[in-house]
């Protein structure tokens, strides 16, 4: 799930492209900070009414990328990792799943080492 949904490069991606948009709608004034605190639609309603921002939220769900080197990126983007070590009913016992698949443990391990060193994305259609 942290791979595909939370940490992925593509989320990670459109994370920062809308923190972005929502910087450049704080210094064009279409936003104020206290905006932020009230809901998404109202926000992209708002940002909506210049026409750079308007394009540049269109393209948030156009977006896609590719993982680069370092010289050949973009950005980079540093994200939050998260792990699930689920519970499971074994012989009648709450076990974590850690605890009897070190298949599990090697590639949560993996997916932490390669996410601390963050991604290098271009973005393809900027």
């Amino acid at each position: 799930m942290n791979q595909l949904i939370w940490c992925s490069p593509l989320g990670a991606a459109i994370y920062q492209l809308l923190a972005d948009i929502i910087k450049l709608g704080l210094a064009k004034k279409l936003i104020q900070k206290k905006d932020l605190f009230t809901t998404d639609q109202i926000v992209i309603n708002k940002l909506k009414k210049d026409p750079k921002t308007a394009k540049e939220i269109k393209k948030l769900f156009l977006t896609k990328i590719k993982l680069v080197t370092k010289t050949q990126a973009d950005c980079h983007i540093l994200s939050k990792i998260r792990a699930v070590d689920p519970y499971f009913l074994r012989d009648g016992r709450l076990t974590k799943l850690s605890k009897v698949d070190k298949n599990y443990v090697k590639k949560i391990r993996h997916w932490k080492k390669m996410a601390q060193k963050g991604f290098y994305i271009k973005i393809l259609n900027s």
